[in-house]
This record gives C-alpha cells, structure tokens and sequence, in this order.
C-alpha cells in the first residue's frame, strides 16, 4: 500500500519513511525498521483522524513494527503494531473491499503473533474475525486470497490445538488445501502455504491417530522445502516443520532414519536462525524433542542428555512466556524424570515435579493441555513417594492420575480407589525375597513416565512475507490431551497411555497397603489400555508389560494358575512386538523371565527354568536398559539358579549383578543419591561371595583337578570386597593420577583425563 505525500515537511518524512521501508526489507535490517516507523509516527503526529493519510499510514507503520518484532522479539513493539493495526481497520471507512480485505489480514497476522507471545485466548479470537473479514467479499488477486486462506488455517489450528475442537481442524486443513490450490505456480508463497497445510494436517494427526494425515504432511512439509530456495525467508520455518513431522512419523514407526533426518533439519533450521527471533527457542525445543525419541527408541543415554540441556536453554528465553511455555515445561519435566528413573538423582526428579507445578498452575481448568501436565505430575509425585515415603505424595498422585485418566470418575479417597500414577522410578525388588515369593519390580521402575504426546512447538504456520502481511512464526503448541476427550483415536490412544500408569500406582499401593481391590483394578487398567491400542502403537508393548506384570503379582498372591498363563500370553506378545534396542526391552525380558521361572516351579519344566535364566541374562547384558532392571534380572538369575542346584550358574549371575553395582552409583550422582541406590541391595555381595564359594566347593566335588582349576578363595574374597566397597574404590579411582595407571597414554589426553579426574574429586556444593 503506497504512501500519499502531502506538502512540505511530511512529503519529506514520507520519502524518507519509503527509503528506510525499502532498506529494511532488503537488508532485513532491525534498525533500518525502527528508523522508519519513527520517521511514519512523526508524520502521523502532524496530521490528525480523519484525514485521508490516517488509515494507509497507521498500516505501514503497522506492518513495519510488526517485522521489526519478528525480528527482535520485543513484545512492546508488536503490541504497538497490533494497536496501529486497529487503527487503520477503524479509520479505513469507505475504501474498496480489497483494501479493506488488506487491512483486516494484516491485523489478524499481529493478533496472531500477540496470542503466541502472551496465550491470551482473546488475542485468538479477535484474529480470527479479522481472518474471517478478510475473505468475507471477492478477492480477484488470487495469491493475495490465498495468503487470507493460508492465515485463516492457521488461526483455527491455533484454536484447535487449545480447545481440541474436531471442527477447527477439519475447517484449518479444508482452507489451507484451498490457499495452496489457490497458488498453483512455484514461488515463495505456494511454499508458505504448502507449510502451513503440512501443519493443520498434523494436528489432525494428533487429532485422530490417522497415518494418512501424518503421511500427507510430510509429503505437503517436503513440497514446501522444494518450494523455497536457500534464501527464502521461511526456509527454516519449513525446514522445522518437516523435521518435526518426520520426528512423530520416526516415533510411530521406530524408524531412526526418520529420526536422524529430522535432526539434521532442525540443525540447519537453528543454525540459520538468529538467537533473537521469537522462532529459535521453539526449533531449540523440537530439536530437544527429536534427541528424546532416539533416546526412546535406543537408549542411548546422551540424547536423554541432550533432551534435557537443550530443553532448559530454549525455557532460558525471558519472553517465553506465550502458549508453547507450558508444554517446554512439561517436555523438560518428564525427560528430567526419565533420567531420574535411569540414574536416580533426585535433584531430576525434585525439578520434574517443579516444572509441572509451575506448567498446572500456569494452564485453566478447560484447557485441554492440562490433563496432560495432571498425569505427568502424578507420576513423578509417586517416584517421590518411593524415595522419600511421603503419604501425602502417594495420596495427591492417586488423585492427580485419576483426575487425567478417568475424568468422569468422581474422585475417591483410601485404598479402594482407583489411583493412577507411575510407579517408582527407582523401586527394586528386596534381593532377599526367595525366588519363589519375590515381588517383581514396577514397570515404571525403569519405564519412562507417559510422555505428553504433544511437544513444546508445532511445526510452524508461516505467512505470506509481503507488503500484504508479515512473514509469520510458527505456531507453538503445548502438551495437549482433552480433560474431556473429544473422543478421536489419538485422545484414546493418549487416555490409555494414562491407565497403564494407573495400573502402576495401583500395583504400588497394592504393595504397601495390601487391598486385593488395587491389584485387581492394576490389571484391568492395563488389559484395557493394550485393547484400546493399536497392534503397531509401541505405547502397546508398556500396556502389555503392565498387564503381564501385575497378572504375575496376583498369582502369586493368589496362586491362580490363569492369572500366571495370561501373563506369560501377554509378556510374549509383547516380546514379539518390542525390539531390543529400547530403554524398557530389560523390564520385559526380566519379567518374562520371572513368570517362566514361576511356571517352572508349579510343573517343574525344566525348559521353563532354562529359558527364564536365559532372559534374564539376555536382560542384564541389555545396555540400552535401565541399570536397575539389569540388576534386577541378575539377581533373579543367581537366586534362582542357587534355588535349583546350580551354584556356578548362580555364581555367574551374582558375579554380573556385582559387576553393574558400580554402574548403579555412577560418578556424576552425589554422594546421598549413591548410597540411597546401593542401599536397596543389602547383602548382595555376600550372597555373591558365597555363591563363589559353593560353586568352587562342587567343582572340587568332581575331582581334584577341577577344584585346583575353579576353587579359588580370592574370587569370592574380590567379589565381597567389590560389592562392599563401591563408593571407596570409585574415590581411589579419582585420587590417582591417570598417567600412573595408563603410562602409554598420549600427553594430552591424560592432561585432560587428570583435569576430569580432578572435577569428578570436588566435594559436592
């Protein structure tokens, strides 16, 4: 929209306003922005309303703040150009529909950037009219219809992904189908739209579960990246948008190729970002997201690492404060609490649960996000339960999980409700529990707490970058899951992500309080979950493990032979389904183990026997699993095989269980977290060494020669000293100088080594 020059001083201050205009869009320039709008305010000061310059001048000086914005991230400025925005619309008066069209699109692109700054639902909905006026008559530019289509779309994308309506969505991806329709020829607008169709259908996605939506929006995400050429504006919008939508397809097939792909674009997307755009902290964030689902799918424990730095350097931003800070909240939560579960230092479990208070508090009531930020922090206020034994921790997570789970369930009190929450991150089986009677470890023991299905950003909605309309960020997006569950197949699926944590509290508070009740409505929750999911979901295989895992207990509290054959039926499907690369494949192996031991026992199959120590040695070398698990299933092994008569078959398993101590309490812990750990297994290394000893004593039963080869004292000696003095020997470790143990090293990597050393050696702050 051009500028009409008066007379004298403000024809002067027009021109000069057009040049700083075409500067600042050449160079993308922020100062050469601000230069201009103060040069368009100084004119707008010497005339007043009413006059013909009022509305188009109010418009630029509108549209430039809002690119100065987009590039500086000053939210002062972009509520001044919101406010010039309605200024033009107001003063706009009898111009033509276009014009008027243009001015109602350029204010719904600001309101649009006000909402994601600030999560005013208001902002949101006066967008919105703005979108709607803005195609309400004919509009023969066929590419300018297109970007108020584009806009629209992603206005009821937004509304969707806060109220969870199924019509939202279908209307966002109906309208963006018709803005990328309305711009068939190859150029920096039809890339733009193809983004933003990439976008809605992922929503609907999330919506529904469809993998035909999931699929059309990386095949619409990777036409847009074809679209745009390296100096397109919006290239790591795009880039952003397929890699997260390639992260969600990786998730839902395993696929690491996916995954991989998806982090090299978010890579480039970052490094062409500069830190001060509003858009750096939520590529930061998907980035953050994409290093969680490697972790998930190989458990490799610097992704889990990386899931967590990079999560709280994306929070780090002072103007984060708009709809996608709850759900950066709650992705830094659970991945804190996943690697609580794996290393157990409560500080990640002490900052989960901060998180998710600050997340819950900072979301209503109606917002459908919340349930999500309700079941996370139920699970990690059991984790808490377990490490300090607090009742009312257990009491508020039963309340909180069941609020998420079962909203329609009025809430009850004492042991014969029906809680839901994870279970302890940290529980491990007493080792002193004959093999026959032992408790078999919580699943939530070592499996990742349900994570919020929706991540901290959306793949990003653009808009057309012209005169017309700012270029756009991408909307950010929250964990999202219905309080009230609209009913579509993702909600279910997510709904039945909450039951199998049900069935985990349940088990827990079956543990330590005793009501048949609670062990009954464990395995019912899980078996209900592992119905409502899909054959090829992996949530699948935690809802089966559950089931399994709880059928175990009760049978063994029972003695009901059913119980023990569904849950080996449901613990070998879900073998069947998992692949041994996952964090939770230990669990599953381990328990599988334990119900074929027990069945071995009851009938006394010795096939039975050897495949449950086949497991469980499979399962404690598994180093993608969570060192308690691994521990777990040692033991289990060495119990049982001295149960039977095998002590150098118990030995060796001991010998492994004694081997993971130090894995246990690895360094990085503190002190009090350590021996918080090792103190879970007492008296394990005496039983290793005295396995040591019975199995050189029946080697030496055989003949001489076996017991000089076998029968050595210092073994089982070794053994208790290394299992008794775990912390001690990690202390020496530290005290010596790497270059007197390892002399053939080069100079300066035991220069650096020494500096690490020398770290690790500080006493903690």
């Amino acid at each position: 929209m051009g500028l009409r020059h008066g007379s004298g001083e403000a024809e002067r201050l027009q021109r000069a306003a057009a040049v700083e205009l075409t500067r600042a869009m050449e160079d993308d320039d922020p100062a050469a922005y601000e230069r201009a709008t103060d040069l368009l305010e100084q004119v707008l000061r010497m005339f007043g309303p009413g006059v013909p310059q009022w509305a188009p001048l109010h418009a630029a000086c509108g549209n430039a703040l809002l690119r100065r914005f987009q590039l500086t991230g000053d939210i002062a400025v972009l509520r001044e150009s919101v406010r010039c925005g309605q200024v033009a619309v107001d003063a706009a008066g009898a111009v033509d529909a276009e014009t008027r069209a243009v001015l109602h699109h350029q204010l719904a692109v600001a309101l649009r950037h006000l909402f994601e700054a600030r999560g005013n639902p208001d902002d949101l909905e006066a967008a919105l009219l703005s979108a709607r006026l803005s195609i309400a008559v004919p509009i023969p530019d066929q590419d300018f219809l297109a970007s108020c289509q584009a806009q629209l779309g992603v206005l009821l994308r937004l509304r969707h992904l806060i109220s969870g309506s199924v019509a939202d969505i279908d209307d966002a991806v109906t309208v963006c189908r018709q803005a990328v329709a309305a711009a068939p020829k190859p150029g920096a607008d039809r890339a733009s739209h193809l983004n933003n169709l990439a976008s809605a259908l992922w929503a609907r996605f999330e919506q529904d579960g469809g993998m035909r939506d999931l699929e059309d929006a990386v095949q619409a995400a990777e036409q847009a990246l074809d679209a745009s050429s390296d100096g397109h504006p919006e290239r790591p919008l795009i880039m952003g948008t397929l890699g997260t939508v390639l992260r969600y397809r990786g998730e839902r097939t395993g696929s690491a190729e996916d995954l991989d792909t998806a982090l090299d674009l978010l890579d480039r997307a970052v490094a062409a970002t500069e830190r001060p755009s509003a858009r750096w902290p939520l590529y930061i964030a998907n980035r953050a997201a994409v290093f969680r689902a490697r972790f998930d799918l190989s458990g490799a424990d610097e992704d889990l690492d990386r899931a967590v730095t990079e999560t709280a350097a994306a929070l780090q931003r002072p103007d984060l404060v708009g709809a996608e800070y709850p759900g950066m909240l709650v992705n830094l939560a659970t991945a804190r609490a996943v690697r609580f579960a794996r290393r157990g230092a409560a500080a990640d479990l002490r900052d989960a649960v901060a998180a998710l208070r600050k997340a819950r508090a900072l979301l209503s009531g109606e917002d459908p996000r919340r349930a999500v930020v309700t079941a996370e922090l139920g699970s990690c206020l059991l984790g808490r339960h377990d490490r300090t034994g607090s009742a009312d921790d257990l009491d508020e997570a039963v309340r909180l999980l069941q609020e998420a789970a079962l909203p329609g369930l009025t809430a009850l009190s004492g042991p014969g409700a029906s809680p839901g929450s994870l279970s302890d991150p940290g529980a491990i089986p007493d080792p002193g529990m004959s093999p026959g009677t032992q408790a078999f470890p919580d699943p939530a023991a070592t499996a990742d707490p349900a994570r919020a299905e929706d991540d901290a950003s959306s793949p990003g909605g653009s808009d057309r970058g012209s005169s017309r309309g700012g270029s756009g960020g991408g909307s950010s997006r929250g964990a999202r899951g219905g309080r009230s569950l609209p009913g579509g197949t993702a909600d279910r699926e997510q709904a039945a992500g909450w039951l199998v944590n049900l069935s985990h509290v349940l088990r827990r508070r079956w543990q330590e309080r005793g009501d048949p009740a609670d062990l009954d409505a464990a395995v019912r929750h899980a078996a209900t979950a592992a119905q409502r999911l899909a054959a090829v979901d992996p949530r699948r295989i935690a809802a089966l493990t559950a089931e399994g895992v709880a059928r175990y207990d009760r049978f063994q509290s029972r003695g009901d032979a059913t119980d023990l054959a569904a849950g080996i039926a449901v613990l070998g499907e879900a073998l069947d389904r998992a692949g041994g690369r996952r964090p939770g494949h230990g669990l599953l192996l381990s328990a599988y183990g334990a119900a074929l031991a027990a069945r071995a026992e009851r009938t006394g199959r010795s096939g039975d026997l050897r495949g449950a120590i086949s497991y469980w040695r499979e399962a404690s070398a598994t180093g993608a699993a969570h060192v308690t698990d691994r521990l777990d299933a040692a033991v289990r092994w060495g119990q049982t095989a001295a149960a039977s008569g095998k002590p150098r078959l118990a030995a060796e398993g001991y010998r492994t269980a004694v081997t993971l101590l130090d894995l246990l309490a690895w360094r990085v812990l503190d002190s009090g977290d350590q021996r918080h750990r090792l103190a879970a297994w007492p008296g394990l290394a005496a039983d290793a060494a005295a396995c040591e000893i019975a199995a050189a004593a029946a080697a030496c039963e055989v003949t001489a020669d076996a017991c000089e080869i076998t029968a050595d004292p210092a073994a089982a000696v070794s053994g208790l000293e290394t299992g008794r003095s775990v912390l001690w020997s990690q202390l020496l470790d530290l005290r010596a100088d790497v270059r007197d143990r390892y002399p053939n090293l080069p100079p300066d990597l035991a220069t650096r080594l020494n500096r690490v050393r020398q770290t690790l050696d500080r006493p903690a702050t």
